[in-house]
C-alpha cells in the first residue's frame, strides 16, 4: 500500500504563490531573484512595499560600484572565520546569506582573529568580549 504524504508548508506556500501568479508577471530575472532571496530571509514576497524591488536593486548597484563588500568577504575568508560563522548560521536554521548581509549592512569588515572564535557551552560560536563591537573600515 502506498503512503500518501502531506505537502510541506513550503510546498503549500509554493502552490499558493503559483495561484497568485506573482512570478508569472512580467518580472525581470533580477526582480525574480530579489523576491526569491527575500523569501530566503524569511519574508513574504507578497507583503513587500511597491518600491521594494527597486530599492533593493539600488542597493545592489551601490555594492557593485565599489569593492568594500568584495574586500570584506576576502578578509573574512583569509582570516578563516567565514566558514565557522556560516556553519553556525546553518546549525541555527538560518540562511548563511546572513553573513553577507551583515557585511553589507555594516559596510565594515569585522576585525576578529580566528583564535577569538570560541565556542560557548552549547557549542555556538562565541566572540571574545573584548572584540564585540570592534570594527574597522
Amino acid at each position: 500500500m502506498r503512503r500518501i504524504t502531506e505537502p510541506t508548508a513550503e510546498q503549500k506556500y509554493d502552490e499558493f504563490l503559483r495561484a497568485t501568479k506573482l512570478y508569472s508577471q512580467k518580472l525581470s530575472e533580477q526582480d525574480r531573484l530579489v523576491l526569491r532571496v527575500t523569501r530566503i530571509f524569511g519574508e513574504c514576497e507578497l507583503a513587500m512595499p511597491p518600491d521594494y524591488v527597486n530599492e533593493v536593486k539600488k542597493g545592489i548597484g551601490y555594492w557593485q560600484s565599489n569593492d568594500k563588500l568584495k574586500r570584506a568577504i576576502a578578509l573574512a575568508q583569509a582570516k578563516g572565520y567565514a566558514s565557522p560563522i556560516n556553519g553556525e548560521f546553518l546549525a541555527q536554521g538560518l540562511p548563511p546569506q546572513f553573513f553577507y548581509l551583515a557585511l553589507q549592512e555594516s559596510a565594515r569588515s569585522v576585525c576578529l582573529r580566528t583564535a577569538d572564535l570560541q565556542r560557548d557551552s552549547q557549542g555556538h560560536v562565541a566572540i571574545h568580549p573584548r572584540d564585540r563591537g570592534q570594527v574597522r573600515t
